[in-house]
């Protein structure tokens, strides 16, 4: 079960490493310089999102909750069960 996360997330590092080189490899060719800071730092910082959230994910902390009535997977904060209507504690 885990080892589909752990792909999304390696696949997702990836893309996002592939981003960044585009848009700088594109930038310096079309002859910019100090131009390129304004193309990068959004791709950085959407990169930068991206490479944590997969990283979170990667490490397992992102999970569902499981009822303890029914057994059926729950959002951790919900403050009922969606298949059954227990309260969760």
């Amino acid at each position: 079960m885990v080892e589909g996360p752990r792909r999304l997330s390696t696949a997702a590092i990836a893309l996002v490493i592939l981003g960044i080189a585009m848009v700088v490899s594109i930038a310096f060719a079309a002859g910019e310089d100090v131009a390129v800071l304004f193309y990068v730092a959004p791709v950085v910082f959407l990169g930068v999102v991206v490479v944590a959230a997969a990283l979170k994910m990667r490490s397992g902390s992102v999970r569902p909750a499981e009822c303890e009535s029914c057994g059926g997977l729950i959002s951790p904060n919900a403050p009922y069960c969606k298949h059954c209507g227990a309260p969760v504690g």
